[in-house]
């Protein structure tokens, strides 16, 4: 247990907050939209983006002289495709191994939950939070973005079970920097496309009640995914708070409960799914800690 409650030490290493868990993709800069296309120059790693962003957040929480909301302009982030072990296996084949960039769009996603209550009625509390006049100002810089796909997923304090489904345990792809280590998994989006729509078919036709929202989740994660060229990749950025469970064996968790399902072994699928739910419930208990 010691491990994953060492929050301290997870923050004074932080690059990013080391709660947040993120579900990212990257594309390669054909598959850019225009908006994105100028910013491709200045992309900067994914380790350097986030520490930008937790500098920018703890400055605006702490002064707002920029109002409360993510700034218009970030960065793009890169990679390279062979990021992913599986994208260095396709590359071996004399295709040479080129850049992919994920564009943040915290502004973009920050306005879904900041529309006026006439849209969005789910969040009223933070339309009473922020001035009218930012979210009406704000909401106008992140026109361009409004109909582009979304390029990130972020969930605090754990990750979300049917995201496991896109991955496998080759999909690692840690990041050894000077000592710390950015744990993380990456996988070529229509390979993450598959896995997921095969897991919703599984649960489909189990039958089973109690399973039919992380089939409607995996039915959701699929089409995403889908929607982004073989050239695209799909990493989960894991929170340092989550680095005692290291090296996660949650996908496979995941794969194993599905394979015994679709085999009618409902018995150890069970087993399975509380191996997963274990690993992770002390870092759910620490949302309620404080």
């Amino acid at each position: 247990m010691a491990p994953l409650l060492n929050a301290g030490t997870a923050w004074r290493g932080a690059t990013g907050v080391s709660q947040r868990f993120s579900l990212r993709v990257y594309v390669a800069a054909r598959d850019l939209d225009d908006v994105y296309t100028p910013l491709v120059r200045t992309a900067v790693s994914p380790e350097v983006g986030a520490a930008t962003q937790l500098a920018e957040e703890l400055a605006r929480l702490a002064a707002q002289e920029d109002g409360a909301l993510p700034p218009t302009n970030e960065a793009l982030w890169t990679l390279s495709f062979s990021t992913a072990p599986r994208g260095r296996r396709e590359l071996l084949s004399d295709a040479a191994d080129f850049p992919v960039y994920h564009p943040p769009q915290r502004l973009r996603r920050t306005m879904q939950l900041v529309a006026p209550p006439e849209q969005q009625k789910s969040h009223p509390l933070i339309t009473l939070l922020l001035s009218e006049d930012e979210i009406r100002d704000k909401g106008r810089t992140a026109e361009p973005e409004h109909f582009l796909p979304l390029y990130a997923r972020e969930s605090d304090w754990t990750v979300p079970v049917s995201w496991f489904a896109l991955f496998s345990d080759e999909d690692r792809a840690p990041l050894d920097q000077d000592g710390e280590i950015s744990h993380r998994l990456a996988v070529p989006a229509d390979v993450a496309a598959r896995r997921a729509s095969w897991g919703a078919k599984v649960l489909a036709h189990s039958g089973n009640d109690d399973l039919q929202e992380l089939g409607e989740d995996l039915s959701r994660l699929s089409r995403w995914a889908g929607a982004f060229s073989p050239t695209a990749l799909i990493c989960l950025h894991y929170g340092s708070i989550a680095d005692g469970l290291q090296p996660d064996e949650s996908p496979r968790d995941l794969d194993d409960a599905l394979h015994m399902i679709e085999d009618g072994d409902v018995e150890d699928a069970g087993v399975a799914f509380r191996r997963l739910m274990t690993r992770w419930m002390p870092l759910a208990h620490l949302e309620h800690a404080s």
